[in-house]
């Protein structure tokens, strides 16, 4: 998945499964159309509303974010990203 890059694919996240923590600027993985999961960052929560507005910090992915989608139901958040770290590439951590 590339919509954010700097959590590149391998990268280990340690989730909340609840909601209720999401903010501006949270990652989180979150339910689009067709039920794909994916991970992107948090620019608007309405909790009167219960929707939160997502976007990719990647302007170049192809998975379609709140630009095309609108704002999502809060309940579609699977997980709040609460800490992450990348995987080890092997090369000494250059």
């Amino acid at each position: 998945m590339d919509t954010v890059p700097e959590m590149p694919p391998g990268t280990f996240c340690f989730i909340a499964k609840r909601s209720g923590g999401v903010a501006v600027d949270s990652h989180v993985f979150i339910k689009i159309g067709g039920g794909d999961v994916v991970l992107s960052r948090v620019v608007a929560v309405d909790h009167g509303a219960g929707t939160v507005s997502i976007r990719h910090p990647n302007p170049d992915s192809r998975v379609p974010d709140s630009r095309a989608l609108g704002a999502l139901p809060l309940a579609d958040v699977e997980g709040l990203v609460i800490g992450s770290f990348k995987p080890n590439t092997g090369d000494g951590g250059r």
